[in-house]
């Protein structure tokens, strides 16, 4: 009698082994993405669109296989938008076994795999449209279980007021170009003479072109040459 239960113990402990390892085998557990660039709170200043590298992280060492990483999605939400937009993906950001794809699928600008590790660098271009406050969301799959990261990126639209100088300016700017003796000949009432008619051609005619600029400096400075004689200035070669 001993030895048959003994023998039966024994065949139910490696019944008990077996499940246990299928069991863990198939379990998905989720990547570990982490955004790397922009940081969290950074403010970037310019004309839209703006384009802005993004660079992310994806580690799935516990799996020892970053091929079954799936649907790669990135995408971003503005403050006060209802919906967030799909920026890139579904994509499988990695082939061949714990390598980069080749090609690299359509929008990643860079990849890289650091096999000790079991993680993947990728790069993108973010195309932001408009200044605001945006939660860039990163999220991949393995199975059913998603690891994601987000960061929230401001950007604010620097406005730069371009004011181009008006004719009178252009025309005294260019008598002061002049060599010294062309200019030790202009009388203060000549230049004021060549500069008045210069503004009544502007004020009253738009001769060198619509307000507010640029102006034809080149039509300018033709008729400082011409008005200076007139004037009683000097000569202009």
């Amino acid at each position: 009698m001993s030895t048959t239960r003994m023998r039966s113990f024994a065949i139910l402990a490696t019944l008990a082994i077996v499940t246990l390892s299928a069991t863990v085998h198939g379990t998905a557990s989720a990547p570990t993405v982490n955004i790397l660039s922009p940081s969290t709170g950074d403010t970037f200043y310019g004309t839209f669109p703006y384009t802005l590298p993004v660079t992310f992280t994806i580690t799935h060492g516990d799996q020892g296989d970053l091929n079954s990483v799936q649907e790669l999605t990135i995408s971003a939400q503005k403050a006060g938008d209802v919906d967030a937009t799909v920026i890139l993906g579904p994509i499988k950001p990695f082939d061949g076994g714990n390598a980069c794809p080749v090609p690299l699928p359509t929008g990643i600008t860079g990849c890289s795999v650091d096999l000790g590790a079991l993680t993947g660098t990728l790069s993108f271009n973010w195309p932001v449209l408009s200044a605001g406050t945006y939660t860039l969301t990163v999220t991949t799959k393995h199975g059913n279980a998603a690891g994601t990261d987000t960061v929230q990126v401001a950007f604010d639209l620097q406005t730069v007021s371009v004011e181009y100088p008006a004719p009178p300016a252009i025309a005294n700017a260019y008598i002061n170009s002049l060599g010294a003796a062309i200019k030790k000949a202009f009388t203060a009432g000549a230049r004021g003479c060549v500069i008045s008619d210069i503004a009544q051609n502007h004020g009253q005619l738009e001769k060198y072109g619509p307000k507010p600029g640029p102006y034809n400096v080149a039509l300018v400075q033709q008729d400082v040459r011409i008005y200076s004689t007139g004037c009683g200035g000097p000569v202009i070669p």
